[in-house]
């Protein structure tokens, strides 16, 4: 994201004191969503040092093709897992072959996903997540696009690991369809107030895999309209003719994402450079954390209350 340089960072770990909902919290989030797109470990940390907050530590931690930041607070660990910006990641997101997890949690899961999780999961996160345990601290997480997916992936592993009530809250933009809905049922048992999930007017990321591939979504849904204001609060079944892609069409957007402009389309491997800005791809433009989902929540945190929301 070349034009992140030209958006301030805006964080205030005060946002998590509470567990309950907020779109302060949620603004907060995407902020963090969004740098971890920064390329540049240094810059990402000097941005959140500039902020003046010596309570919190902030580490930016990448392996393969999986990148993140985690935010040591007094309180809390903040996991942020980086969203879908090349080839690469597309190829993960298109692996969608169901798969039984390790960690033995009802349903199954998407194939992509687990593997890009596990690219960080011994040398960046468990260790992360077991230091936090010990600490007694509270775990928030939080992703667009890819990233929310391996959010709630950790969370799931988190309920097994340790107990759900680790997990403060799950905040995830843009997220794609993670499990079967045996999966879906588990993370809504575990994390039935927690999770948070926001999508934005007509993304089709949200939509993917199709439902008839066997995916199902879960978590509480805000749902932006076209000019930012906030379309429905609500389980995701609820709308599901809204929420989902026809396989055919699915199978189209899969070639568009994976063409690069010579007209090859890649193989699913991850060792491709990034795709072209998002304008020059159709019906992704709505999937934009920085042209979208940051000023839809920005309205949001202007105009309402976050009671009016839970």
């Amino acid at each position: 994201m070349d034009r992140l340089e030209n958006v301030k960072l805006e964080f205030d770990a005060a946002a998590f004191c509470s567990p309950d909902f907020s779109f302060q919290a949620a603004y907060y989030l995407g902020h963090v969503s969004l740098q971890t797109y920064e390329k540049e470990a240094e810059m990402i940390e000097k941005r959140f040092s500039d902020l003046g907050d010596d309570s919190l530590t902030v580490t930016p931690f990448k392996s393969g093709n999986t990148e993140g930041i985690l935010i040591d607070l007094p309180d809390d660990l903040i996991i942020s897992y980086r969203g879908t910006e090349s080839r690469a990641d597309w190829a993960f997101n298109f692996k969608a072959k169901q798969i039984n997890s390790w960690f033995k949690f009802p349903g199954r899961i998407h194939q992509g996903f687990f593997e890009a999780l596990n690219q960080v999961w011994t040398s960046h996160i468990e260790g992360a997540i077991k230091a936090a345990h010990e600490q007694g601290k509270k775990v928030i997480l939080t992703g667009h696009s890819l990233g929310g997916a391996l959010s709630l992936l950790t969370a799931a592993r988190i309920a097994r690991l340790y107990q759900p009530r680790m997990v403060k809250a799950i905040y995830t933009f843009g997220q794609p369809k993670v499990g079967d809905p045996r999966f879906a049922e588990f993370i809504s048992e575990h994390f039935p107030d927690t999770y948070y999930r926001f999508v934005n007017h007509r993304d089709i990321v949200p939509c993917i895999p199709p439902s008839r591939l066997g995916y199902d979504h879960c978590g509480k849904l805000y749902h932006f309209d076209d000019d930012g204001d906030l379309k429905a609060a609500m389980q995701f079944e609820s709308i599901e003719v809204d929420a989902d892609i026809e396989v055919d069409d699915y199978e189209r957007f899969k070639i568009e994402m994976l063409t690069d402009p010579s007209g090859h389309v890649a193989k699913v491997t991850p060792d491709y450079e990034s795709l072209p800005p998002p304008s020059q791809l159709l019906g992704i433009d709505d999937h934009s954390m920085i042209d979208e989902y940051l000023p839809a929540l920005r309205k949001q945190l202007d105009t309402n209350s976050a009671e009016d929301f839970t």
